[in-house]
């Protein structure tokens, strides 16, 4: 049998299945309707686990954390601290332990897309003691983005170092250091 033991056209319908759900899940996120959002990223993560299918885990992943990121800060607006913080822990859960699995795999850019939302998780948690980690993430994660050339990625990963620093009041070393990358990427050629 084909990748994760389920046959052919299972396979081709599962995945097509998967990114449907995925894609309806980004819909949701656009529309600011995260909860059903929460709900068709897992059923795409569940999904795409299944299939062994470690890009669309990662991607599926991505969502469901942007959809409790989401979620934490209509929990904010309301003043439901309780409820974001709880949120938040639940996406920061979820990055660690896919890191931890891109991580055992060698997979550089699931590494890298999981420290960069791992990041912007702990700097939407407003706390001080969770600063350096997010600025460690979102190091790491700008780093690993260049090492694959995703250009794209890299420059979000760019941006949420920025707002690690913010978080941490770092801003001024914060500054210098993106003058410095966009030097280099500047001087890069395309797809380097």
């Amino acid at each position: 049998a084909p990748r994760g033991g389920v046959p052919g056209s299972m396979a081709a319908a599962r995945r097509s299945e998967a990114g449907a759900l995925l894609a309806a899940a980004e819909g949701h996120v656009i529309s600011d309707e995260f909860d059903e959002a929460l709900a068709a990223a897992e059923d795409a993560r569940a999904a795409f686990r299944e299939l062994q299918d470690a890009t669309g885990v990662r991607d599926a992943a991505t969502v469901v954390i942007r959809s409790c990121r989401g979620l934490a800060d209509r929990a904010s607006a309301r003043e439901e601290d309780a409820e974001a913080a709880a949120v938040l822990q639940r996406a920061e859960a979820l990055a660690r332990e896919e890191l931890e699995t891109f991580r055992a795999t060698g997979d550089e850019h699931g590494e890298a897309s999981m420290l960069l939302a791992l990041a912007e998780v702990l700097y939407d948690s407003d706390s001080t003691a969770k600063a350096q980690d997010a600025l460690d993430a979102a190091e790491d994660a700008l780093t690993l983005f260049g090492e694959v050339g995703d250009r794209k990625r890299e420059a979000a990963a760019c941006l949420a170092l920025s707002r690690a620093r913010m978080a941490a009041r770092q801003t001024d070393r914060g500054c210098e250091k993106g003058r410095q990358r966009r030097r280099g990427a500047l001087q890069r050629p395309p797809g380097a």
